[in-house]
């Protein structure tokens, strides 16, 4: 019984911890708060005091997008955008030329 309430506890805390990356992927990617410099203070909070909780791809992206002020975070996101734009046009040629 005990060992099954363990598994579960740590499914459930893996399961926040994914929430909690997303939802700070999604406020990081808004180009609203970044072009304002309205990051909610728990993501401040949480990428700094407890880095950990996320996996390095979430905090590079978090630095990359607040490191440097507000112009250059639209920048880096309009960057970004393109990029995957950019991708998303050559599979698309890709897959109509086999």
């Amino acid at each position: 019984m005990f060992l099954r309430y363990k598994k579960n506890s740590y499914l459930l805390s893996y399961r926040m911890l994914f929430q909690i990356t997303n939802k700070l992927v999604q406020q990081i990617q808004d180009p609203l708060i970044l072009s304002a410099s309205a990051m909610p203070e728990w993501c401040e909070e949480l990428a700094s005091s407890c880095p950990m909780l996320f996996p390095f791809d979430t905090r590079l992206l978090f630095f990359q997008s607040t490191a440097f002020g507000a112009s250059r975070s639209i920048v880096w996101l309009q960057n970004q955008r393109d990029m995957v734009s950019s991708k998303i046009k050559l599979l698309i040629i890709f897959s109509r030329s086999c």
